[in-house]
């Protein structure tokens, strides 16, 4: 099969390739920069100083960002509180990663990861505690969410140290499904979102970032098909089907 997921890590961790999974370029495609006070739940993972993935502010001692970014707790670096990936907010650790029990790499679902710090966050005008879905909450299709995050922008004018977003609205699930039914089998733990003419998307580099609804966490960047082709939307965990995951471990 000729298709890219959006799985592929930092080479910081390390890179895996085969014939179905390549690695993809890290970028918020067809967006523009945001402030990080807009979203301060956002948070960029690093790892040996560069970013390889994103991650959403759940408690003073949580966050949760997709499984396939929580590879090797020791080797995580977050920054939070910052417009940028490479400067200003503050820099945590992490002292355990929990992967969801049923997170199954080959077939992306149940793709979560919670990150417990090494430290307590310090709440402020940049570093907030996203608001969280009901369980099971569902939003019709059309419905506008906002993804975020950092990396290439497919443009040479545009700077990839800054947070950048983009609007996308929601794809009927069985649409989506049958889209992308050759490379991997859209689940009800996965919502996808994306416009038919493709444009705007997120991408690897902005996995495990937020994709929310009116300042609600609906899901993170999971996987796709390259990035913002047409008739190819993106897919994002579901987060609203695992509150009751997150919830046994932060309490929240």
């Amino acid at each position: 099969m000729k298709f890219q997921l959006l799985l592929v890590l930092s080479i910081a961790f390390h890179t895996y390739t085969s014939s179905s999974r390549l690695p993809l370029e890290n970028r918020i495609v067809g967006g523009k920069p945001v402030d990080v006070k807009d979203f301060p739940y956002q948070v960029s993972l690093e790892s040996n100083g560069g970013h390889y993935c994103g991650g959403v502010v759940v408690s003073e001692n949580w966050v949760l960002t997709a499984g396939h970014c929580g590879t090797f707790p020791q080797l995580i670096t977050l920054r939070v509180g910052s417009s940028y990936n490479s400067k200003d907010g503050y820099l945590m650790g992490v002292s355990v990663v929990y992967f969801h029990p049923e997170y199954d790499f080959d077939s992306v679902d149940y793709d979560f990861a919670l990150l417990k710090l090494n430290g307590t966050l310090k709440f402020g005008e940049t570093v907030q505690p996203v608001k969280l879905p009901e369980r099971d909450q569902t939003w019709n299709t059309g419905t506008e969410f906002v993804t975020t995050g950092w990396g290439e922008t497919m443009n040479p004018y545009e700077s990839s140290d800054q947070l950048r977003g983009v609007t996308v609205p929601i794809v009927d699930h069985e649409k989506c499904k049958k889209a992308l039914a050759e490379f991997a089998e859209v689940t009800p733990r996965m919502v996808c979102a994306g416009y038919p003419d493709g444009g705007k998307d997120s991408c690897q580099g902005d996995s495990g970032g937020p994709l929310t609804h009116n300042g609600t966490l609906v899901g993170l960047v999971s996987w796709g098909y390259n990035c913002a082709l047409p008739n190819y939307p993106g897919v994002y965990t579901r987060v609203a089907a695992v509150r009751d995951w997150v919830k046994s471990y932060t309490g929240v």
